[in-house]
């Protein structure tokens, strides 16, 4: 009888280490699953904000762009209202009349 008995026993704890032991494997699964879900929120985060710090970036370039291009503009149309009055001034006149009849003295010299 103490042979059955301990027989029932040992089948009994080998039982109990096979729950254990299941039960160990669905934990570690489960931890796993979670740790990968806890990981992919992360780097829907992480890519959200990457997103978030390039359009950023882009919007402050494109500003800065922008400036530029007037500052540019504004220069370019101070030049061109300058080479205007000079060219609707007495001296560029006088230039011009000046040029048109060496051009006339040339021709009629050949």
């Amino acid at each position: 009888m103490q042979y059955a008995e301990a027989l029932r026993e040992v089948k009994k704890a080998e039982a109990e280490v096979r729950d254990l032991k299941a039960d160990a494997q669905k934990q570690a699964v489960q931890i796993l699953r979670d740790a990968e879900r806890q990981a992919n929120q992360l780097l829907e985060q992480a890519r959200k904000q990457a997103d978030e710090a390039y359009s950023n970036a882009v919007e402050v370039a494109r500003v800065s762009a922008e400036k530029a291009r007037v500052q540019r503009l504004a220069a370019g149309e101070k030049d061109a209202a300058a080479v205007r009055a000079r060219a609707q001034g007495p001296d560029f006149k006088a230039a011009l009349d000046a040029l048109l009849a060496n051009v006339e003295r040339h021709v009629a010299g050949k």
